[in-house]
């Protein structure tokens, strides 16, 4: 059998003649009905790398991996294009460099710019932790929830999130360019999505995708605040009539289906993050009272921190709260009117680790000693 790389002198340079894809449109599998080539980026050539209906051996696989490792790009035959789409189940709008068919390999250039966009802000990055220091989640979060300022968190974050590749998928292209736009400023919103990125990341969790699902589920939770009349802005929730306690129930609903109707590509995950960051374990949340399991467990991390934030604003029952008291509360699962404790242990233990528990025990039973003589 002869090596399907042996047609490499009859293989078409021209860039026009190629697609790109990258190693997860192939969905895993081990033969396909269309050619597989490679770009070499440094002498800007194309090489066949499998040839249509052979199996994609174990051996094949990590030298393919290699050569993406070092700069490589998947090509598919422009003349392949619908036999690659119908084989893989997509659709031309979820491959980057077939939306604009007509220049489909000037997303090489556009890749080249983006990388070292990318490189750039790597740098900066860099720079920042060279001057600060590594990033201590747990020692910022404790200063800024002092100072009642969490902007060096959300900085940062958009700095981490900016560093990542553009071409990973369009969700972490998305998360992109709305943490380089908006974590700019210390608002509710900008507390919400970076902590909930940043707590996160306190699960061991550095995948990018799933990283950028929360940002964007976070974002998203957010924009169906359109739908809300001026009068409960102007409220607590513990003053919604019952009209607009239903309504305030359903924007998780509301805000899933104006992404449906969008039409924008989100993950299921990010779904779920939109439609159950009111879910609690205990079954007691909205607006489908899921429990336990049933619940995604990104949905759970946005949902404490969503929660931590909106009760201590004051918005729950109108009354502010501190942010430590709360966690505090949460942690002892103590009852306390507008707080919803019902959070897995994984969620509340490790919320709790990011104060110093003992510590802050001390101090809160301290002042309740000193309230009680006064």
């Amino acid at each position: 059998m002869s090596n399907p790389t042996s047609s490499k002198n009859t293989v078409s340079q021209n860039k026009d003649d190629y697609f790109l894809i990258e190693k997860k449109h192939l969905r895993a599998q081990k033969f396909f009905p269309f050619q597989l080539f490679m770009f070499n980026p440094v002498l800007e050539n194309f090489s066949l790398i499998l040839g249509a209906n052979r199996p994609l051996s174990k051996d094949l696989e990590m030298f393919l991996n290699s050569l993406i490792i070092r700069g490589g790009s998947l090509a598919i035959l422009m003349k392949q294009k619908k036999t690659f789409l119908n084989s893989m189940e997509h659709l031309e709008s979820e491959i980057p460099s077939l939306k604009e068919p007509t220049t489909a390999l000037s997303s090489l250039g556009q890749k080249n710019e983006l990388d070292v966009e990318q490189g750039k802000h790597q740098d900066i990055l860099q720079k920042w932790i060279i001057e600060n220091g590594e990033f201590n989640f747990r020692d910022i979060f404790t200063k800024s929830v002092n100072n009642n300022s969490f902007l060096t968190i959300i900085q940062y974050t958009r700095l981490e999130v900016n560093s990542f590749s553009r071409f990973t998928s369009p969700q972490v292209s998305l998360a992109i360019q709305l943490c380089d736009e908006f974590l700019t400023l210390d608002n509710e919103v900008t507390r919400v999505v970076a902590i909930s990125y940043q707590f996160a990341k306190t699960f061991e969790i550095h995948d990018e995708e799933f990283l950028c699902d929360i940002v964007l589920g976070a974002f998203f939770t957010f924009i169906s605040s359109c739908h809300f009349p001026l009068e409960m802005f102007q409220k607590n929730r513990e003053q919604f009539t019952t009209k607009e306690e239903n309504l305030y129930k359903k924007h998780p609903l509301i805000a899933h289906h104006l992404l449906k109707k969008s039409g924008i590509q989100i993950t299921e995950r990010i779904k779920f993050i939109v439609l159950e960051h009111h879910e609690r374990i205990n079954g007691s949340g909205f607006p489908m009272e899921k429990a336990g399991d049933a619940i995604e467990f990104a949905s759970q991390i946005v949902g404490v921190i969503s929660h931590l934030f909106e009760y201590c604003s004051g918005k729950i029952t109108g009354q502010r709260e501190s942010i430590k008291s709360t966690i505090f509360h949460l942690k002892n699962r103590s009852i306390k009117s507008g707080l919803e404790y019902h959070f897995s242990d994984t969620i509340i233990n490790n919320l709790a680790n990011l104060i110093n528990h003992e510590l802050y025990k001390s101090e809160f039973e301290d002042n309740a000693l000193e309230k009680s003589v006064g």
